[in-house]
């Protein structure tokens, strides 16, 4: 039952149209990688999936040092004022099928400061870093701090070189100075399905969500029909 006061119907859509999502995480935050954090100039060669990482140390997500909530602590070498700048990190994951026409491929990463991300050997995300070449001495261009430095920024990629069976992602994290006091790692990969929108039309019977616009006039209805496919929100004073 709806009472007479004043209310206002935010509909979170474009016109009265709407859609839900659903979720399936491909390659999930919190595991492990391998990774190198030495210092040294990798050039090109690890980002390919045919690299050799056996020599390298493996370790859960969060991977990093100077926030206190790191499952895999990393090295920033032997000066605490000249600090490594680049460290590496690589993985594989298994495909059954690629994201369908209704889906999108979501890269969720917690990074601190810069990252580029690679998968199957192509870059196909860069973030609070220079465009075009970079290499191991190359800063990030900013610092991240506060609560960005814990946050997932989940991005669509359009471009996401995915493949059925075998994957490699290789991700290269970037501090923003050799001073800087600590570095964040952690990496999801999702594929999100769209639901199509459902169309409200006039053959709607007067109840539908569709038509309800103010309860400003004197005769409303009592009550309101909502269907489970509607997303929406409502402000009461």
């Amino acid at each position: 039952m709806l009472k007479k006061t004043t209310l206002t119907l935010l509909l979170l859509a474009s016109g009265i149209a709407f859609t839900n999502a659903q979720t399936n995480v491909v390659f999930p935050r919190n595991s492990t990688w391998k990774y190198l954090d030495d210092g040294s100039d990798q050039n090109t060669a690890w980002q390919a999936p045919s690299f050799n990482d056996a020599s390298w140390a493996s370790g859960a997500a969060e991977l990093g040092y100077g926030d206190g909530g790191e499952a895999t602590v990393l090295s920033y070498g032997p000066s605490s004022s000249g600090k490594y700048t680049t460290t590496y990190f690589r993985t594989t994951f298994n495909l059954t099928a690629l994201p369908s026409a209704s889906e999108q491929v979501i890269l969720s990463l917690k990074r601190d400061d810069g990252a580029v991300v690679y998968i199957n050997g192509t870059e196909v995300y860069r973030v609070n870093m220079p465009g075009g070449i970079i290499n191991y001495n190359t800063w990030a261009n900013s610092t991240v701090g506060g609560g960005d430095e814990s946050t997932f920024f989940d991005n669509v990629l359009n471009n996401h070189n995915l493949q059925v069976g075998s994957n490699s992602i290789a991700v290269e994290i970037h501090q923003d100075a050799g001073t800087s006091s600590d570095i964040s790692f952690d990496f999801e990969l999702s594929f999100k399905t769209l639901t199509p929108a459902v169309e409200c039309d006039s053959a709607l019977d007067s109840l539908h969500i569709s038509r309800f616009v103010s309860v400003m006039p004197s005769t409303q209805p009592d009550s309101l029909r909502i269907p489970s496919t509607h997303v929406f929100q409502m402000l009461v004073q």
